[in-house]
């Protein structure tokens, strides 16, 4: 009580290190000049690997990814600013020809994306780590490419 004011101050404290980490991967990987499918294939594997090296802190970021709006003051990593970065990245994709055109809502695509990308920890686990890239390989990347 005298180092934190609050729960939400403390819980920030420990997660932010984590989540200034997972930022700037997922800073990085966009910032890259891949293409938006190759972009797409590395935040996959990257938060893949998050989500088995870092279970626990992945399932507090989840939450607070969820919650609307974030308790916490001072964080780097929020929901919306990823949907917003996926949402570019279809966009981008779907222009340059990489992804297939959809008539669904940008924004609907890209919530279903986000469940993808951070793909669950129950599935992690069962297929490991190799066995989860290929699944999200399989299911998204052959599903939304334009080409095998």
């Amino acid at each position: 009580y005298r180092r934190f004011g609050s729960k939400d101050e403390l819980l920030g404290s420990i997660m932010g290190s984590f989540s200034t980490k997972t930022a700037d991967s997922w800073n990085a990987v966009l910032a890259s000049s891949s293409t938006p499918l190759e972009k797409l294939d590395a935040l996959m594997w990257s938060n893949i690997n998050v989500v088995d090296k870092f279970s626990d802190e992945y399932n507090v970021l989840q939450t607070w990814l969820r919650e609307a709006p974030p308790s916490t003051r001072g964080q780097t990593w929020t929901f919306d600013a990823r949907l917003r970065d996926l949402m570019t990245l279809l966009d981008a994709g779907t222009t340059r020809g990489d992804l297939r055109p959809d008539t669904t809502p940008t924004r609907a695509r890209a919530v279903s994306l986000f469940d993808l990308v951070w793909l669950h920890e129950s599935l992690v686990r069962r297929h490991g780590i190799a066995g989860a890239i290929v699944f999200c390989r399989d299911t998204l990347l052959r599903g939304a490419a334009t080409h095998g």
